[in-house]
């Protein structure tokens, strides 16, 4: 499969499959300690042994998981190559817009 040129600021198509199956950072937005479906992608995250940075994202930037927590996706020290959204809130649901605050860097995401 060729690799075609992308757009100036943008990946190629390759770049974006890679980084759908093999991301170096995930953002779990929605993250909370009241949602199962949230600490079942934070541990399987854990449990399968990802090396990258989880970025937890929760509206009140309050620590989650046992972990730091921010309050916006534009909030993260760098772009997620990976985004999973968590529960169905009214906070969450907005976090698909969110996901891309930080450009095309954040461009696959996952709901759960």
């Amino acid at each position: 499969m060729a690799d075609f040129d992308a757009a100036p600021g943008f990946d190629s198509a390759v770049d974006q499959v890679r980084r759908l199956f093999n991301p170096r950072s995930v953002a779990l937005i929605g993250a909370t300690d009241k949602s199962r479906w949230s600490w079942s992608i934070f541990g399987n995250l854990q449990l399968h042994g990802f090396a990258g940075p989880v970025y937890l994202v929760n509206p009140r930037g309050v620590p989650v998981h046992g972990r730091d927590s921010y309050a916006r996706v534009a909030d993260l020290p760098e772009p997620a190559d990976a985004a999973a959204e968590s529960g169905a809130t009214a906070s969450a649901r907005g976090s698909a817009p969110a996901a891309t605050e930080r450009g095309p860097e954040v461009d696959q995401l996952g709901l759960f």
